[in-house]
């Protein structure tokens, strides 16, 4: 029995199957939490039931094993048991079942055309289709309707997923879903700002080795540290770090605090990836940290509070990582009222806000210089909460944010520059003394 849509669920159906009637690839937008593969599932069992003769063939794709595996899941919980998985030596082998939940990975390596070939595929995590495996598996069967699924359309590469889709449904807002109780608020701190001067671009973003060696070679994990046990102390985490040695250091700070933190990779065993993340959401262990792992379609509602300390120029890659703490959950009286990003990484400065409605588009953005919209945002220098720069006093903690009006001469408003100074001052005096009143003897520099 497939689960009861939401609403917007429903909405987001209805509107996918109009739009495929007249376009044979389109793709369905809507925030990560807001339930995708649920309706991709009842898309699927109409599909399947539309057959004349015999079911209609379906093929869901994903790019990941932990994906795949979820993908099952989710399909079964929602009453479509007959499946099989094409990944690997996966047991889960059932080639005459007529839908199928495939690695994009095993299907590009056996080269074998599905017989009867699928009357539709869904492909999660769409905004990966301009890779050339994606672009072969479509190329296999033309005729077939596509379906893609993404919290964020936009490439790192600039490149419009209109080369692909021939149109794009927003399924639901950020607000809507916040109001309605399906996702939590975010409340966002940003003590510590890297410093990016050099660090080389590779493929668009920021160059991992020189990242790595930037958080290394500064006091960022300590701060990491500190402003854990100060805003979200014995709260579930997990922190993305800008390289595996940089996960294992920041595991490794955690442990030395006695707080129970493991670290995870790509190369971390899947039985013991999957113990790991078990622990964490059990409350056995308190941090996660990883590096390039969980950043996609992985789901553990319990963890409140996430580390950025993973500078990026995508906002794809910003929002998703966001985007893993937003999901509500309440168990014997214990309740996740609202998430907490402790930003390491100047992700919100530079995007903006994490739930913020964007505008996305089918359009290429070669022209674009960022990844963002307008959303200026700017960071208290009293209890450094990110808030809108609007604010003349700090929600948070009621701090004065001194503003100059009109420094653009158009009637806007920026921080008078000549405050910077006396804000770092102020703020590695508060540090310093927070350090001392904790018991830590190294200095803040």
């Amino acid at each position: 029995m497939l689960q009861t849509l939401r609403p917007y669920q429903e909405r987001a159906k209805r509107r996918t199957r109009a739009r495929m009637a007249r376009d044979r690839r389109v793709l369905l937008v809507l925030p990560t939490g807001a339930g995708k593969t649920t309706i991709a599932a009842s898309i699927i069992e109409d599909a399947c039931a539309r057959g004349d003769n015999a079911p209609n063939r379906v093929l869901f794709v994903a790019h990941r094993m932990e994906l795949v595996g979820q993908c099952s899941r989710r399909l079964d919980s929602n009453g479509l048991t007959q499946h099989g998985i094409i990944m690997g030596s996966n047991p889960r082998r059932r080639p005459h079942a007529p839908v199928q939940v495939a690695s994009i990975q095993t299907l590009v390596r056996r080269q074998k055309t599905i017989d009867p070939p699928p009357a539709l595929i869904v492909i999660d995590e769409a905004h990966r289709t301009g890779s050339v495996s994606y672009q072969n598996l479509l190329d296999r069967y033309p005729d077939a309707y596509v379906l893609g699924l993404t919290a964020t359309p936009w490439r790192l590469d600039k490149q419009g997923l209109g080369r692909i889709f021939g149109s794009m449904i927003q399924g639901v807002s950020y607000a809507e879903l916040i109001a309605a109780g399906h996702l939590v608020p975010a409340k966002v701190y940003c003590p510590w700002q890297p410093d990016l001067k050099g660090v080389p671009i590779v493929g668009g973003d920021y160059s991992i080795d020189k990242l790595r060696d930037q958080y290394l070679e500064s006091h960022s994990a300590r701060q990491m540290l500190e402003w854990w046990q100060r805003v979200a102390n014995g709260k579930r985490t997990i922190a993305f770090a800008s390289g595996v040695q940089h996960s294992k250091f920041i595991a490794d700070l955690f442990q030395g605090a006695g707080i129970a933190a493991e670290h995870i990779d790509a190369n971390t065993p899947e039985k013991v990836r999957r113990d790991i993340l078990g622990r964490l959401e059990r409350g056995e262990v308190q941090i996660v940290s990883n590096c390039g792992v969980l950043c996609e379609g992985w789901d553990c509602p319990p963890v409140e509070v996430c580390i950025l300390a993973r500078p990026t120029k995508s906002l794809s890659l910003f929002m998703q990582m966001a985007g893993r703490i937003l999901r509500p959950w309440e168990l014997d009286g214990e309740r996740k009222e609202r998430a907490i990003v402790l930003d390491f990484a100047a992700a919100v400065l530079y995007h903006g806000w994490p739930t913020k409605d964007r505008r996305w588009s089918l359009d290429d953005r070669k022209g674009e210089k960022k990844d963002r919209e307008d959303s200026p945002v700017k960071v208290c220098p009293e209890c450094y909460a990110v808030i809108a720069s609007g604010y003349r006093t700090c929600p948070q903690c009621g701090a004065t944010c001194v503003e100059e009006e009109n420094v653009d001469g158009k009637g806007g408003s920026a921080l008078v520059e000549v405050l910077e100074a006396d804000v770092e001052k102020t703020r590695k005096r508060r540090i310093e003394a927070w350090l001392r009143d904790n018991g830590f003897r190294e200095r803040w520099r």
